[in-house]
């Protein structure tokens, strides 16, 4: 990667996950300060989104930044920013280190980029708190990360819909009820579909909870991020629930490159 040159530049910060790509931009203030501004989030296919092009399209920047676990999709994707902006791209990896954080990873870029700049945006956040940081999108990840700085490692389980799914491919007679309706977390399904939600969202605040007691004394601060976020904030008790967090953190890793 070319490293960046100007810390007070204009940037656009994508990430883009598996189903949805999400975006925000940093437009410099009078003095050192850079201000995030939430831009927008939309599905894509294999990396294309013309929401986001649609928005950014005649918006002038000096770099655009990217955080991408879709694989193939970022080159697609990166291929059609060339058309409506010359700014030149930064691809964001997860490093041994950063910005006080030690990564867990023996190999640390096999780190989903996405959990280490979630991890980043919290540290951002409360520099000296331990964090329990979970992202709710395709997987449901949870990462440990001491107050110290220090990453414990995490846990990746299939996300709600991909629990949805599997329920909806492995057992025939439950195919048709799978649905996503709203439902509270210590509700009771009184029909197939209500019971399968029922179920999912159980299994995923238990794996959350499980964390949180196994790291009781650590007093870690619960951060939720991702879009299956808002499902689980309500039935986890002390939660934060922060959208942009992994926007927030790749904000954070350009500013490292420039100082470091």
């Amino acid at each position: 990667m070319t490293r960046a040159m100007d810390h007070h530049a204009s940037r656009l910060l994508i990430d883009l996950g598996n189903s949805q790509l999400k975006w925000a931009t940093q437009q410099p203030r009078a003095g050192a300060a850079i201000s995030l501004s939430r831009a927008g989030r939309a599905p894509h296919q294999d990396g294309h989104c013309a929401a986001l092009l649609a928005a950014i399209g005649g918006q002038a920047f000096d770099e655009v930044w990217l955080s991408s676990v879709a694989g193939a999709g970022a080159e697609r994707l990166a291929v059609d920013l060339s058309t409506v902006t010359s700014a030149p791209l930064f691809r964001a990896h997860s490093p041994a280190a950063m910005d006080g954080i030690r990564n867990a990873y023996a190999q640390p870029r096999r780190l989903g980029v996405d959990r280490f700049l979630a991890l980043l945006g919290g540290r951002v956040r409360y520099p000296a708190r331990a964090l329990l940081v979970v992202d709710a999108g395709t997987a449901l990840t949870i990462d440990v990360l001491a107050a110290d700085g220090t990453h414990l490692g995490g846990s990746i389980a299939p996300g709600l819909a991909l629990m949805r799914q599997s329920l909806g491919r492995g057992t025939a007679s439950l195919g048709e009820a799978i649905a996503p309706p709203s439902l509270a977390l210590n509700q009771l399904g009184s029909d197939t579909a209500l019971a399968i939600e029922s179920g999912i969202l159980a299994a995923a605040c238990g794996a959350i909870a499980l964390r949180r007691e196994q790291y009781a004394a650590m007093d870690a601060r619960l951060l939720l991020t991702g879009g299956d976020a808002p499902q689980l904030a309500d039935a986890l008790t002390g939660a934060e629930l922060l959208p942009d967090l992994v926007l927030e953190g790749l904000a954070r890793y350009a500013d490292c490159f420039v100082e470091g």
